[in-house]
């Protein structure tokens, strides 16, 4: 009866939960395709025929636009293709895919926190207030960010069906999904360690090594994964991050990732100033206390997940131990806080803290009777509210390029891509000298940035930019604005010399130039790009 009683009460939690989350994100399908939605959607020539299907097994993201993100995740690319020949370019059902995605996972942590046997409340609140907190918008908002929502609903599939007890048959279960996990986002890598912060929670041996050995499955697929994965060479901004030396003596280097602890703990405490893409200069004071800051709170929850567990601190150390487990792989890319990145780290975090709280309420005597139980669901429902207001506020910001862009630059972040991006969309709507003077600003930002978005890629974009919008000027025909233009994309070529835009742009300016030879030395270029790229350049 205690069971039935129980799912009857969590089917209407999840009802509950997932209405709470299409109703906080209801104001954003209009939202604007931003960012690298134009390479991986709009752009993705891949999408466009079901034929092309396994070319997302065989090139890593990004090819299908002649970019190349160094990622492989062929299920994000899958998802996209089936919306896409369900309603094309349409931005209300790419943004639906990641909502119902988002809403699907948080009924999985609801699952999860039962099979837990956490409180029901507890579990309710978590879930609840995970699912509408505003530092998930860039997760479900970005129309680019499927692959965040997509690898969690695997992971969480794949540890609910390894409880309760972890046989040799529910491990081989959860090995399908590992997979799965991993074709969709490269930080499902995390899958099993958050396995073993489970067995950590269920386990009376927690601090014995031979708990986990049970695991190596696990651990084999994911070993298998990262080999192969070094042989096809990680993304250009992920080398960057871990081999460069910044600013930074040898002895610190390895504990820079613990100065971006501050800045998740303020996204999840404080949740307002969001914008893509935070990070702090390590030539600062202020680097200096967010490290300080963050080896505290890592020794701290350490000190706290070490220790012998009474039952009403277990469910939080497991938390800690799941945040930690979930952060890992992305821990080492420089000193960078995107707020996508807290994702799944989260989630653990808000279940783990919420039954403390609960058995912590018990322990004080303060069962809850019902006009308390109802008091409190009062206070997480108006505590939920808040946080829905301010997520749904945080949409506006992802409508346009404008206002995405604009936020960006507002907040004093150094953004020459975003700069870069603004000047783009102004070109897209014929503003060709605003255009320039976003690209002027965005050259002098990469003269002086350490930013990691500052690849030789980005770069040649924004010289093939530059030399678009000044052909697109009034005068652009001019002889000296065609040669002002073909120095710009030189410039471009020299930076990336596979750059396929730009040699493109550069065959077709010779040729109304009249320059027969210098046209046909870039149409064979050109050609060769279009071999290297295959379908994606023939669609461009």
């Amino acid at each position: 009866a205690q069971t039935s009683a129980w799912r009857h009460r969590l089917a209407l939690m999840m009802l509950g939960v997932a209405l709470a989350v299409f109703a906080v994100y209801a104001g954003c399908y209009a939202n604007a395709f931003l960012y690298d939605d134009n390479y991986l959607i709009v752009g993705n020539q891949f999408l466009r025929h079901w034929r092309d299907w396994p070319l997302f097994f065989m090139e890593m993201l990004g090819a299908g636009a002649n970019i190349n993100y160094g990622y492989y995740r062929p299920l994000q690319q899958l998802l996209y293709m089936a919306v896409y020949h369900i309603e094309g370019l349409s931005t209300e059902a790419f943004h639906f895919l990641n909502i119902a995605l988002h809403a699907a996972n948080a009924c999985l942590m609801l699952a999860l926190g039962r099979k837990l046997d956490f409180r029901p409340i507890a579990v309710f609140a978590a879930a609840l207030l995970w699912a509408v907190h505003p530092v998930q918008t860039e997760a479900v908002v970005y129309m680019s960010a499927t692959a965040d929502p997509l690898y969690v609903f695997f992971c969480l599939s794949g540890l609910l069906v390894l409880l309760p007890d972890f046989s040799p048959r529910r491990i081989g279960a959860a090995c399908l999904f590992f997979v799965c996990a991993l074709l969709g986002k490269e930080s499902a890598l995390s899958f099993p360690l958050l396995a073993a912060s489970l067995l950590y929670y269920i386990s009376k041996d927690r601090l014995k090594f031979h708990t986990y050995l049970r695991l190596w499955p696990l651990a084999a697929i994911g070993g298998l994964y990262i080999l192969l994965h070094g042989m096809i060479g990680p993304h250009e901004h992920i080398r960057a991050a871990i081999h460069a030396p910044h600013q930074l003596p040898s002895f610190l280097s390895g504990i820079a990732p613990f100065a971006v602890l501050p800045f998740y703990a303020r996204f999840m405490l404080w949740p307002f100033h969001f914008y893509m893409r935070h990070e702090i200069d390590q030539a600062t004071w202020a680097w200096g206390v967010c490290l300080l800051a963050g080896v505290v709170m890592a020794i701290g929850a350490g000190l706290q997940i070490a220790r012998k567990q009474t039952p009403g601190a277990l469910p939080l150390s497991w938390g800690l131990a799941w945040f930690f487990a979930a952060y890992l792989p992305v821990c080492g890319i420089g000193d960078i806080a995107y707020e996508h990145w807290m994702y799944l780290p989260s989630l653990g975090l808000f279940l783990g803290a919420a039954q403390s709280m609960a058995l912590f309420l018990d322990h004080r005597g303060q069962r809850l009777s019902r006009v308390r139980a109802r008091a409190g669901i009062a206070g997480i429902l108006m505590l939920a509210g808040l946080l829905g207001f301010v997520t749904w506020q945080q949409n506006k910001i992802w409508r346009s390029p404008e206002s995405f862009y604009g936020n960006i630059i507002v907040a004093g972040a150094p953004a020459p891509h975003a700069h870069t991006d603004i000047g783009l969309y102004y070109a897209s709507e014929g503003k060709y000298r605003e255009a320039l003077r976003e690209y002027d600003i965005a050259a002098r930002e990469y003269a002086v940035s350490s930013d990691l978005t500052t690849t030789p890629e980005n770069r040649a974009i924004l010289q093939t930019a530059i030399a678009a919008s000044m052909l697109g000027l009034p005068d652009g025909k001019t002889q000296k604005k065609r040669q002002e233009a073909l120095r710009h994309l030189r410039q471009a070529e020299a930076i990336n010399p596979d750059g396929y835009a730009a040699l493109d742009m550069m065959a077709k300016l010779y040729t109304e130039m009249g320059d027969k030879r210098q046209a046909a030395l870039y149409r064979r270029k050109v050609e060769r790009a279009r071999m290297r790229f295959g379908t994606a350049a023939q669609g461009n």
